[in-house]
């Protein structure tokens, strides 16, 4: 008798062994997505991220930039990077051109990654995006890459703002995607963003920033 036949005439002669069936529980979790108020859906998708040491800040359509520009001399940031195109800039570079403190010298993504591969990865400390969506049930922000806000941007510096609009907030991915119809056509990459870049690969302790920024900020516009 071969060492195969012997293994599997042990497989064959084994007590077979019922599997418990799920608990009515189990199957709501799985086939009825999580569903919020508008209350519960905000401070879901907020503490979710806070407890992964994202960095929330409250603002309006009209203040965020200025807060932006707040963090930017607090944090010491030596530059701020910016999409090549967004709605963002405008209001961005009107602040910094309005104020009376010094604030680090604005960046914009516009040349190919092989014409600044060094700058981008080693001198650039602060990146600033939009993004497509967000998630309360995961607390995730959804990043739409595209040729003028690239996924280098949000992937690279050590810090990532994110203007995230509270409008954008979804109960769960499923309602997203059915809402935003998905299926007619999607990109070659689309991230799901759960907090700062971390890992416990070494001894099970968690180190923040190995695969991406160390930081995530977030600045959440209430009223839109």
């Amino acid at each position: 008798m071969t060492a195969k036949t012997r293994i599997l005439s042990r497989l064959r002669a084994a007590p077979s062994q019922q599997k418990a069936a799920p608990s009515a529980e189990d199957y709501a979790v799985a086939q009825q997505p999580w569903r919020f108020d508008s209350t519960e859906r905000t401070s879901r998708f907020k503490d979710l991220l806070t407890a992964v040491q994202t960095e929330i800040h409250d603002c309006t359509s009209e203040t965020w930039p200025q807060t932006l520009a707040e963090l930017a001399a607090q944090k010491g940031w030596r530059n701020l990077l910016l999409p090549e195109n967004s709605p963002l800039n405008n209001a961005i570079e009107q602040t910094w051109q309005n104020s009376v403190s010094a604030l680090p010298p604005l960046q914009h993504y516009d040349q190919a990654i092989e014409a600044w591969r060094e700058a981008l990865f080693f001198d650039t400390d602060a990146a600033i995006t939009g993004c497509h969506a967000a998630i309360a049930a995961t607390g995730s922000i959804v990043l739409w890459p595209s040729p003028s806000e690239p996924r280098l941007m949000s992937l690279v510096p050590p810090t990532h703002i994110v203007v995230v609009k509270q409008s954008q907030l979804a109960d769960n991915l499923l309602d997203l995607m059915q809402q935003q119809q998905w299926q007619q056509g999607m990109p070659t990459n689309l991230v799901l963003v759960s907090g700062p870049s971390k890992t416990s690969d070494i001894q099970r302790v968690t180190a923040y920033g190995a695969h991406g920024p160390k930081a995530l900020i977030v600045l959440f516009l209430t009223d839109c």
